[in-house]
């Protein structure tokens, strides 16, 4: 399935972990706040945004299935990650969020990072301009486990996400930061929802 980039195949690598160090270390150029290219439907919502396109270096061949229940779970399971990043860039890029949109997306560790992250972007009077880019793939779908569980792997680039100067939107991105990364996600199924557990960064691989 395949989508100006994007495509549940091999060769995408994990986003997963510490969302501070996205925010606080990891930034980079970008504009007004955005969004992310959502993956998983057939068009993007938010126009300028592009996937990453991963080297394949580190990449895993391992891959979901694309068709029958596992297929369509993996949709669904990718579609919910691209709504939780989109519900990211939004709530870090205003100053009054209170992180309730993450609720919707993501529990778990995954939920916990990202509000210690909004509160500490509010305590330093920053917020996130510009948006992230990225190439998600669905790596696994568990249906058989209780509760039903897929992975992710993701090469994230962030050089266009920049942390700023709550009031004037003056970049305030730290001096050294790393910008283009794998990652893994964990998700987990809750009734008749998707939900991101855990995000971890792969900081020993490239994409």
């Amino acid at each position: 399935m395949r989508r100006r980039g994007n495509v549940l195949r091999p060769g995408a690598v994990g986003v997963a972990g510490a969302v501070l160090a996205i925010l606080l270390s990891s930034c980079a150029a970008g504009g007004d706040a955005g969004s992310v290219d959502r993956l998983g439907t057939s068009a993007p919502t938010v126009a300028g945004v592009n996937p990453v396109t991963p080297s394949g270096g580190s990449a895993n061949v391992r891959i979901a299935p694309t068709d029958g229940p596992e297929g369509a779970q993996a949709r669904l399971a990718l579609s919910t990650y691209q709504d939780w990043w989109q519900a990211q860039v939004e709530e870090f890029g205003s100053t009054d969020s209170d992180g309730s949109r993450l609720q919707t997306y993501s529990s778990g560790t995954a939920l916990r990072d990202s509000l210690v992250n909004l509160r500490q972007l509010r305590d330093a009077k920053l917020v996130m301009i510009g948006s992230p880019r990225n190439s998600p793939v669905v790596k696994t779908v568990d249906l058989a486990s209780d509760p039903q569980t897929a992975v992710i792997e993701d090469c994230l680039d962030v050089t266009g996400w920049h942390q700023a100067d709550a009031t004037t939107h003056a970049v305030k991105d730290p001096q050294q930061r790393l910008t283009r990364y794998l990652a893994t996600v964990s998700l987990r199924r809750f009734q008749t929802r998707w939900l991101i557990n855990e995000f971890k960064r792969e900081v020993d691989r490239s994409c």
